[in-house]
C-alpha cells in the first residue's frame, strides 16, 4: 500500500477501527500480571466524545491505577469537527490504554495540551482531511510547527547536560504529536513507509530492526534529526555519510553520532551565518575555521563556565569538524571543502585538556558512603539492587541494567557476575563477587519471575509503552537525588552531596588499589582497554599513603 492512501482504503480501515473497539479485555480474576483477560462486549469508548475516568476506573485492570493517580480531570473530550478524526485519535487513546502503552495520568494529564493545540489546528487549517494518513506529513508537520510558534507555544526544548557531553534539542510534546497520530495510524494501516534512511528524522530503534544498529537500551535518545543542518544543499550529503559510517560499525555506534549531529548543526549553522548564500562548503577557507574557533571558545566558556574544562569541549568539536572534512574530501562528496582539511585545521588549533588534580577525580568519600548506606533500605529495592553492583563491580550503570537474568555463574563453590561490557566492547567479563550480592541478585530474580521480559534483562520495565524494556538510567538518577535529599546527606563541610552513578565505578577503584589490589588486575575488572585508564586511580592511592605517612610521623615513630 502507497503512501497516499484512497478513500475506499480509508474506510475499510476506520471499519476496521470500530470492530476493535466495539469492546474490550478485561482481567479475570485477582493475579498480578498481564492476564488472563475476556473479551467485553461494550462500544463505549467507540459511541462516545467524552470518556469518563470513573468509567476506565471500574475496569479491573485499571482499578489501582485510576485510584493511585493524582490527576484533576474526570472526563477527557474528543473534538475535532471531522468524525473520522476523532475515530482515530480515539482509537489511538484505546489501543495505548488496553496495551498498557499509558497510564490514566497521561491520557487525561500531560496528553491533553498536545491534543487540544493538535484538534485546534485540524479544525481550521485541515478541515476536509477525513484522515490523519491523508497529509502530506512533512509539509503539514512544518505548517504545524509554524503555527504554534506563531501563537508563542514552544516548541524546541533543550535537554542540558554536563560537559563533556553535549546538550540535546527535542521537539516539546505539544509539536511532536501530529507525527506520532501519523505513524501510529501508518503502522496500525500497515502503509509502507520510506526506508529510515530516506527521512529527515531516524529512529535507532528502526535502523536496529533493520540493519542491526546498536545502540544504549539504557538511556531515552532515539531520534538523530537531521532538520537540525540548516545549510541548504548540505542536509542530504551529511544524512549520507552518518549511513556510510553507521553501517561500517567502525568507531561510529550511536551514541557517536548524537554527538557528531550537535556539533556539526552548530558548525553549519555558523558557517551559513557567515555566508548566508552558500549551498554547501567548498569556498571553506582557513579564516572561516579561525572564526569558528574563536566563536566556540567564547559560547562554551559562556554556556558552561571556566570550571568546566571548556577545552576539553572545543577540542571535541574540532575533532569532529577535523574528522568529517577529512572523510567528505576521501569519500569525495561533492560539498567537500576544495583546501584540503590539513590546511584549514591546524594540530594546535585543538587546545589540550587541563588535567584532573586527585581531589576532581569523582568518587565517595566514606564519610558519604556511611549515611548513603544507614537509610538505604528507603530507596526502591532496583535502585538499591543497581547501587550495591556498582559498588561492588564497578561497572558502569549502563552496563548493568543491561545485564541478563543468567548474569550469576557459579565456578568452583564461588559466584561470579558475567557482563557485557558495552564501551570496551567486551562480551561475557567476569567479575568475582560476594555473598551479600549473590543475595541481592537473587531477589531481584525473585522478583522478575512470571513477568513479560522478552529479553531476559535482570532490571526490566513492567508497565507502560516500554514494557519489557531495560530500566533507564534517569530512573536510577532521580531516585538517587530524591533519597540524597531526603535523608539530607553531606559532604564533611556540611553541604549536599550530589551523587552521579559513574562515582560508584571510580569508587570500586579506589577501594581496590587502597586495599592493595595489583594494577593490572584492578584494570581487568574495570575493563579498561588501556592500563592508563587505570593509572588515573593511582594519584588517590598516593594520597592515601601520604595520609598514612602523616599519621606515623604525628605519632612520633621517627622521632629523634
Amino acid at each position: 500500500m502507497g503512501t497516499d492512501p484512497s478513500n475506499s482504503f480509508i474506510t475499510k480501515f476506520h471499519e476496521e477501527l470500530k470492530q476493535n473497539m466495539s469492546s474490550f479485555p478485561v482481567k479475570v480474576g485477582e493475579i498480578e500480571g498481564s492476564g488472563p483477560f475476556r473479551k467485553r462486549y461494550d462500544s463505549y469508548f467507540l459511541d462516545n466524545n467524552k470518556w469518563s475516568l470513573d468509567k476506565i476506573g471500574r475496569i479491573k485492570q485499571f482499578r489501582n491505577m485510576v485510584k493511585n493517580s493524582p490527576t484533576i480531570r474526570k472526563n477527557i473530550k474528543f473534538e475535532f469537527k471531522e468524525p473520522a478524526l476523532n475515530l482515530e485519535v480515539k482509537y489511538i487513546f484505546y489501543h495505548r490504554l488496553f496495551n498498557n502503552r499509558w497510564k490514566v495520568t497521561t491520557m487525561f494529564q500531560s496528553i491533553q495540551n498536545p491534543v487540544r493545540r493538535l484538534t485546534e489546528f485540524m479544525n481550521e487549517y485541515k478541515p476536509d482531511k477525513k484522515s490523519f494518513l491523508q497529509l502530506d506529513i512533512k509539509l503539514t508537520e512544518e505548517e504545524y510547527v509554524l503555527w504554534l510558534q506563531k501563537k508563542g507555544i514552544k516548541t524546541k526544548r533543550l535537554k542540558r547536560r554536563q560537559p563533556p557531553h553535549n546538550d540535546v534539542e527535542f521537539h516539546t510534546s505539544v509539536a511532536s504529536i501530529l507525527r506520532m497520530v501519523y505513524e501510529e495510524l501508518a503502522k496500525m494501516a500497515n502503509l509502507e513507509q520510506p526506508k529510515e534512511w530516506k527521512k529527515d528524522i531516524w529512529d535507532v530503534r528502526n535502523l536496529h530492526a533493520a540493519y542491526g544498529i546498536e545502540y544504549n537500551k539504557t538511556v531515552s535518545e532515539y531520534i538523530i534529526d537531521f532538520n537540525r543542518i540548516v545549510m541548504p544543499g548540505v542536509r542530504e550529503e551529511v544524512k549520507k555519510y552518518f549511513k556510510e559510517r553507521l553501517l561500517s560499525k567502525h568507531k561510529f555506534a550511536w551514541g557517536t553520532s548524537k554527538n557528531y549531529i550537535t556539533v556539526l548543526s552548530q558548525f553549519f549553522r555558523f558557517i551559513h551565518k557567515l555566508n548566508p548564500k552558500w549551498r554547501d562548503i567548498r569556498g571553506l577557507k582557513r579564516h572561516h575555521i579561525v572564526k569558528y574557533i574563536e566563536y566556540l571558545h567564547t559560547y562554551i566558556t559562556k554556556r558552561k563556565g571556566e570550571k568546566s574544562n571548556p577545552e576539553m569541549s572545543v577540542a571535541k568539536a574540532l575533532v569532529i569538524v577535523e574528522k568529517f572534512i577529512y572523510d567528505i574530501q576521501r569519500y569525495g562528496y561533492k560539498i567537500a571543502p576544495k583546501i584540503d582539511v590539513k590546511y584549514l585545521l591546524f594540530p594546535e588549533d585543538i587546545p589540550r585538556s587541563k588535567r584532573k588534580s586527585i581531589h576532581q577525580i569523582d568518587y565517595i568519600p566514606e564519610f558519604v558512603l556511611k549515611q548513603l548506606f544507614k537509610h538505604i533500605k528507603g530507596l526502591h529495592p532496583d535502585v538499591t539492587a543497581v547501587i550495591m553492583i556498582a559498588y561492588k563491580t564497578g561497572l558502569r550503570v549502563s552496563d548493568i541494567l543491561t545485564l541478563k537474568t543468567n548474569c550469576l555463574i557459579k565456578l568452583n563453590d564461588q559466584f561470579w557476575l558475567e557482563a557485557d561490557i558495552r564501551k570496551s566492547n567486551i562480551i561475557g567479563h567476569r567479575i568475582p563477587i560476594d555473598e551479600h550480592l549473590v543475595e541481592v541478585i537473587e531477589s531481584v530474580l525473585e522478583r522478575r519471575r512470571d513477568i513479560f521480559n522478552p529479553d531476559q534483562f535482570l532490571f526490566v520495565k513492567t508497565k507502560g509503552n516500554k514494557k519489557g524494556e531495560p530500566i533507564n538510567q534517569t530512573y536510577i538518577r532521580a531516585h538517587l537525588k530524591a533519597y540524597a535529599e531526603q535523608n539530607h546527606i553531606e559532604d564533611e563541610s556540611g553541604r549536599p552531596f550530589h551523587f552521579r552513578t559513574h562515582q560508584f565505578r571510580h569508587t570500586f577503584a579506589m577501594k581496590m588499589l587502597n586495599g592493595g589490589a595489583d594494577l593490572l588486575t584492578v584494570q581487568d575488572m574495570m575493563g579498561h582497554s588501556y592500563p592508563e585508564s587505570t593509572l588515573t586511580y593511582v594519584k588517590i592511592l598516593d594520597e592515601t599513603k601520604r595520609h598514612v605517612f602523616d599519621s606515623v610521623i604525628q605519632k612520633g615513630e621517627f622521632g629523634i
